[in-house]
């Protein structure tokens, strides 16, 4: 068994690097292997990783929840316009057939 690896990019044979996003867990050995590269990692490294993904992601969610927010306001306000719009229209209208009627 070799010994753990404890940065996060791995250079494989090929000359390129491996950033260990794909990993496997053996339960019986309690080892934590690159899938792509095949160097074992640190338990810890891969557990603090994911949670620092889920953390990104709760951001970006919470962002785009803000952002959704935003653009419906802007919908609402675009809709109040356009309604405003064709009203103007509609009395402008009327008074062209009032005028025209005189």
């Amino acid at each position: 068994m070799g010994d753990v690896i404890d940065q996060k990019v791995f250079k494989l044979k090929r000359g390129k690097y491996c950033p260990h996003t794909q990993s496997s867990v053996d339960r019986y050995q309690r080892i934590v292997e690159c899938v792509k590269c095949g160097a074992l990692l640190d338990p810890f490294d891969v557990v603090l990783d994911l949670a620092q993904e889920e953390d990104r992601y709760t951001t970006s969610i919470q962002r785009l929840r803000k952002e959704n927010e935003r653009l419906d306001k802007d919908i609402q306000e675009l809709k109040r316009q356009e309604r405003n719009a064709k009203a103007r229209l509609r009395r402008l209208r009327t008074k062209e057939g009032k005028s025209s009627d005189a």
